[in-house]
C-alpha cells in the first residue's frame, strides 16, 4: 500500500506514514485468527501517531489544530469500535472498515491535512 507519492518531506511524519501502510497492509491479509490482534496493533499504533503528530502541530503553531485533531480523534473512536468488536469475535464489519475506509480515509487525510501541516512544517524550520 505505501507509495512514494505518501511522501511529504517531514522525516517523522514520512516514517510514521510508512509503518501505518505497512501495518494496514498486513491487517488486509489477516485471517479471523489474528485479526483482533493486528487490528488492536493498528489501533495502537495511531495513537501514538496522532499524538506526535498533535504535538507538531502544536510547536509550529498550525492554525487548524482543533479541526485536524477532530479527525484522529474519530478515526481513532471508529478504530476502537472495531477493536472492541474483533475482540469479541465479530470481524464482518471490521474487516470491510478496514478495507473500504481506512485506506480511502488514509490517502484524502494525507493528501489535504497532513499535507498542510507537513507545509507548515517546513516553512517553520526554513525561518530557523
Amino acid at each position: 500500500m505505501w507509495q512514494e507519492k505518501y511522501l511529504l518531506g517531514v522525516l517523522e511524519m514520512d516514517r510514521e506514514h510508512q509503518n501505518f501502510c505497512e501495518e494496514l497492509s498486513e491487517l488486509l491479509k489477516a485471517d479471523s485468527s489474528n485479526f483482533a490482534e493486528l487490528i488492536e496493533k493498528l489501533f495502537k499504533h495511531a495513537q501514538k501517531h496522532f499524538k506526535e503528530e498533535e504535538h507538531l502541530m502544536l510547536e509550529c503553531g498550525y492554525s487548524s489544530y482543533s479541526e485536524h485533531k477532530s479527525e484522529h480523534d474519530k478515526i481513532l473512536g471508529e478504530l476502537n469500535l472495531f477493536v472492541q468488536k474483533a475482540k469479541k469475535g465479530n470481524t464482518m464489519m471490521a474487516k470491510a472498515y478496514v478495507k473500504d475506509r481506512l485506506p480511502e480515509w488514509f490517502e484524502l487525510h494525507l493528501g489535504t491535512m497532513d499535507s498542510s501541516l507537513a507545509q507548515k512544517i517546513k516553512e517553520k524550520s526554513d525561518k530557523t
